[in-house]
C-alpha cells in the first residue's frame, strides 16, 4: 500500500510522504520543518499509527524527518500509556462506586470493623518522651559513644538544679544578703525532707542521692556549703554575708570552714553567678564582693531501680521549689522537667484540638451542600470527620504493631493534617456529584460515574502525599521517621475510608435528596422546594468568578502578581541560607513553661556547664 504522510511544508502547504517511496527521500528533502506546527506533524503522524498503516520507524527521509518522527512516536506513546490508565482508572473506580452505592450499610460497617481491629495495635503504642530518643539518631557518634561510656562507668547523674534570685534587686550585694540566704536554708532543707513512697517503701534523698564519701552524706552543690550546709552555724555567724564568702572565695574554700559537710571544697562558680569576687593588689583590699544569682544543684544515682524512686521524689521537688516566696524567685530543673512539660502541653493542647475539629466540622457540614431542608450535608460533614479520625486510628493502630515510636507532637500534628488533606476529597467527590445532579440516571450510576472521573486524581494525589512522607522518613531524625510513618500510613487509611465508607454515605445522602427526604428526619419528605436557599461554594464560586478572576487576569495585576511572587522567593531562598543549625531548648517547650525560666536564667547568671569526659579505650 502507497499510504502517504501529510507534512507541512515551508509554505504552510499540506504534502505527502509516500510510505515505502523511492520519491520519499527527495521529496522530504524538500520539506522545511522549522515552520511546521509540531502539533499538527504528531497529530496527523499519531492517526495514521493508531490506524495501523504506518510504521513510523520505516519512514525514509533526512536526518531531521527521522528524528522529528522518532519525539512524535515517543510522545504518542506516553500518551497512550496514561490513556490506558486513565481508563483502567476510570474503570475500577467506576465499579468501586457502583459497588459501594448498591451495599452501603455494608461497607461503612466493614469499614468500622477494620478501623476497631486496627485500634488493637494502640494497646501497643509507646509513647517516646526522652528528647534525646526523639532528636539524636540511634546510630549517631554521640549516643554511640555515650552507651559505651553508660556500659563501662554506668549511667551519669540524673541532676537537679535551683537557681535562686532576689525579687528586691540590691546594685550593692546582689542575692549575698541575710534574707535571701535564709529563705535559700529553707528551701534546702525541705527538699531534703521530702519523702516518697516505692515499693511500699519510704524514700527519701538521702537514699538516692550520690554519696562520694558513703559516711559523709550526699554531695549538694550550693552557696550554703560555706557554713557547712549548718543553717545554726549561719544563723549565729556576725560576719556580712558578702565579706564572708568573699574570704572563703579569695581561698578557693580550701579553709576547713568554708567546706561543705562533707569535706569538699565549694568552688564559687558552681554555686553563684554573674558575680564579681576580685581583690585590688594595689590598695590591697577587695573590691565589694557581688553575685546575681545562687545555684544549687544535687546529684541522684542513675541506675534502673534508683531511676524509678528519683523520677517520684523528682515531681515532690519540683512542686515545692515552684512555691511562691516572698523574697526569693526560684527557677528550678529537674531530670524529668523537659519530658513533663512536653507532654503537658500536648494534653494541654487537647481543648485547641477539640475547638478546631468543631470549628472545621462546621464549615464542612455548611460548605458540603447548602443551607436548605433537604440539600444540607450537616450530618455527611459530620461523618466526614469521623472518617478521618478513623484514619488517625488506624495509622496509630498500625505504626503500633510495627513497633514505631509514637510522639506527642505525632498525636497532637496529624489530626490536623490528614483534617486538612482528608477535606479536599470530600469537597471534590461532593460537589463531582452534585453537578451530575441534573442527569436522567439512577444515584447508583451517579456514583460510578463520579468515582471514575475523580478517582485517578485522588489516587495520584494520595500517593504523592504518601511517597513524600515516606522520603521524609528516609532522615536519620527519629522524630521526624516517626512522624512521615505514621502521616503516610494515615493519609493511605483516610484515603481507602474515603473510597469506601465516605463514597457510601455520599450515596445514601444522594438517595436521600432524590427523594426530598429531610437530612434531620430522613424518613419525612417534603414538598420540592425550587428556590436554592444559601450555599457557601456557590457564594465563593460566584465571587472568585467575578470580583477574583477580573481582578488576576487584568495585565497590570498579572505582571505586578508575578513580580511579587519572583521578589518574595528571592527573599524566601536568601532567608533559608541564613537559617541556623541547631534546636534551642526552649523551642520545643511552651512559653509559659516553667522551664523556659530556667533555661533563661541559666544562659544569663552561671558561667560553667555539664562535665565533658574524655574516654580513652
Amino acid at each position: 500500500m502507497n499510504r502517504c504522510l501529510p507534512l507541512y511544508g515551508s509554505s504552510g502547504n499540506l504534502r505527502d510522504l509516500p510510505h515505502g517511496s523511492n520519491n520519499c527521500k527527495s521529496q522530504s528533502e524538500e520539506f522545511s520543518l522549522t515552520n511546521s506546527q509540531p502539533s499538527q506533524i504528531c497529530g496527523s503522524l499519531l492517526l495514521l499509527q493508531e490506524e495501523e498503516q504506518i510504521s513510523i520507524f520505516s519512514v525514509g527521509g533526512t536526518p531531521l524527518v527521522r528524528f522529528y518522527l522518532n519525539v512524535c512516536n515517543i510522545l504518542f506513546k506516553f500518551t497512550r500509556s496514561i490513556y490506558s490508565n486513565q481508563r483502567i482508572f476510570y474503570a475500577l473506580f467506576y465499579r468501586i462506586g457502583k459497588i459501594v452505592s448498591r451495599f452501603p450499610t455494608i461497607t461503612v460497617v466493614l469499614s468500622v470493623i477494620v478501623t476497631l481491629l486496627c485500634a488493637i495495635g494502640i494497646k501497643y503504642l509507646h509513647i517516646e518522651n526522652n528528647p534525646q530518643k526523639l532528636w539524636v539518631p540511634d546510630d549517631s557518634d554521640v549516643v554511640t559513644q555515650k552507651n559505651y561510656f553508660d556500659e563501662k562507668f554506668s549511667r551519669f547523674f540524673r541532676v537537679e538544679q535551683i537557681i535562686v534570685t532576689a525579687k528586691v534587686p540590691n546594685d550593692t550585694f546582689g542575692v549575698l544578703r541575710r534574707d535571701v540566704l535564709n529563705e535559700l536554708f529553707h528551701l534546702e532543707e525541705d527538699i531534703k525532707n521530702i519523702q516518697v513512697i516505692y515499693d511500699n517503701r519510704i524514700h527519701t534523698l538521702d537514699d538516692i542521692c550520690y554519696k562520694p564519701i558513703p559516711s559523709k552524706g550526699c554531695l549538694v552543690q550550693t552557696v550554703t556549703g560555706y557554713y557547712q550546709n549548718d543553717f545554726a552555724k549561719f544563723n549565729a555567724s556576725t560576719s556580712d554575708v558578702d565579706q564572708y564568702i568573699f574570704k572563703c572565695v579569695q581561698n578557693d574554700g580550701l579553709t576547713k570552714g568554708c567546706m561543705d559537710a562533707t569535706g569538699i571544697p565549694v568552688y564559687y562558680k558552681q554555686v553563684m553567678g554573674a558575680g564579681n569576687f576580685t581583690y585590688n593588689a594595689v590598695l590591697k583590699k577587695s573590691e565589694r564582693a557581688y553575685a546575681t544569682a545562687f545555684l544549687t544543684s544535687i546529684l541522684l544515682k542513675n541506675d534502673d531501680k534508683s531511676a524509678e524512686i528519683a523520677k517520684l521524689w523528682e515531681k515532690e521537688y519540683v512542686k515545692i521549689a515552684r512555691r511562691e516566696n516572698d523574697i526569693i524567685d526560684v527557677a528550678v530543673s529537674s531530670e524529668r522537667s523537659i519530658e513533663d512539660e512536653i507532654e503537658g502541653s500536648t494534653t494541654g493542647d487537647i481543648g485547641i484540638i477539640a475547638i478546631s475539629y468543631i470549628a472545621m466540622f462546621v464549615y464542612v457540614a455548611i460548605s458540603l451542600g447548602e443551607i436548605h431542608p433537604i440539600r444540607s450535608r450537616v450530618v455527611l460533614g459530620f461523618a466526614g470527620i469521623i472518617i478521618v479520625i478513623m484514619s488517625v486510628i488506624i495509622s496509630a493502630g498500625i505504626c503500633s504493631l510495627f513497633k514505631v515510636k509514637a510522639t506527642l507532637i505525632i498525636m497532637e500534628v496529624i489530626p490536623f493534617l490528614i483534617l486538612a488533606i482528608g477535606v479536599d476529597n470530600m469537597f471534590i467527590m461532593a460537589n463531582t456529584v452534585d453537578e451530575m445532579s441534573d442527569y436522567k440516571i439512577t444515584a447508583s450510576e451517579r456514583m460510578g460515574k463520579m468515582m471514575g472521573k475523580v478517582g485517578s486524581s485522588m489516587v495520584l494525589a494520595s500517593v504523592s502525599e504518601f511517597l513524600a512522607f515516606m522520603l521524609g522518613a528516609l532522615t536519620k531524625m527519629p522524630a521526624v521517621q516517626a512522624f512521615c510513618i505514621f502521616a503516610g500510613v494515615a493519609i493511605i487509611a483516610n484515603f481507602l475510608l474515603q473510597i469506601t465508607a465516605f463514597a457510601a454515605l455520599l450515596s445514601l445522602d444522594i438517595k436521600r435528596r432524590d427523594d426530598l427526604r429531610l437530612e434531620i428526619e430522613p424518613f419525612v419528605r417534603a414538598p420540592r422546594l425550587a428556590r436554592n436557599w444559601f450555599s457557601i461554594a456557590s457564594a465563593i464560586e460566584w465571587f472568585m468568578r467575578r470580583v477574583v478572576a477580573p481582578v488576576v487576569t487584568f495585565p497590570p495585576i498579572s505582571a505586578l502578581i508575578v513580580v511579587t511572587f519572583i521578589t518574595l522567593s528571592g527573599f524566601s531562598i536568601w532567608g533559608a541560607s541564613h537559617l541556623r543549625l541547631g534546636l534551642d531548648q526552649k523551642t520545643a517547650l511552651p512559653r509559659d513553661s516553667y522551664m523556659v525560666k530556667y533555661f533563661t536564667q541559666q544562659q544569663e547568671y552561671l558561667d560553667i556547664g555539664p562535665p565533658v569526659y574524655f574516654v580513652t579505650k
